[in-house]
């Protein structure tokens, strides 16, 4: 009788021991998620029509006109 209260004291112990590592973790307390100030696309400039260079090097398709106008809302700069 004796065995069992100490495997039963030690089974509680034991799991008393790992309850702190079972809880979930609490998430640090972060700043705000600010917007990226520029958005940088790269491309390939030889498919058209979804990219390629204009006469005067400006590069222009589907491509460029998806990421302007993504780029629209909030008025950032590409």
């Amino acid at each position: 009788m004796r065995w069992r209260l100490a495997s039963v004291g030690m089974l509680i112990g034991f799991g008393v021991a790992l309850l702190p590592f079972s809880l979930p973790a609490q998430p640090a307390p972060s700043a705000p998620i600010q917007p990226p100030k520029k958005i940088i696309y790269g491309g390939d400039a030889v498919l058209p029509p979804y990219e390629y260079l204009d006469e005067s090097g400006q590069p222009k398709g589907f491509n460029i006109e998806l990421i302007r106008a993504i780029s629209r809302p909030p008025l950032r700069p590409i």
